[in-house]
């Protein structure tokens, strides 16, 4: 134990940088699936749109279509009610 002592107090740079790379590996080996996670690359996200037949009403029924540049919509939120 007195050698450990001694050691500390003549190289205290040698302990810290020692002490820091065993906290640095224990951490690493700690999160590893972490890691793992963000160097592995993602699949990319498919965006392209689905085909879709056009609207065909039937019989007695009829299709609006809505003009998004003549149109507006808005959200209106009711107070919470007091309990």
């Amino acid at each position: 134990m007195v050698a450990v002592t001694r050691t500390i107090r003549h190289h205290p740079w040698w302990t810290l940088v020692v002490s820091s790379l065993a906290v640095l590996g224990v951490a690493a080996f700690l999160n590893r699936g972490v890691i793992s996670a963000t160097l592995i690359a993602d699949d990319g996200v498919d965006q392209t749109l689905p085909v879709v037949q056009p609207l065909q009403p039937g019989p007695g029924e009829t299709v609006y279509r809505i003009d998004p540049t003549d149109s507006s919509a808005t959200v209106r939120r009711s107070p919470a009610p007091c309990t």
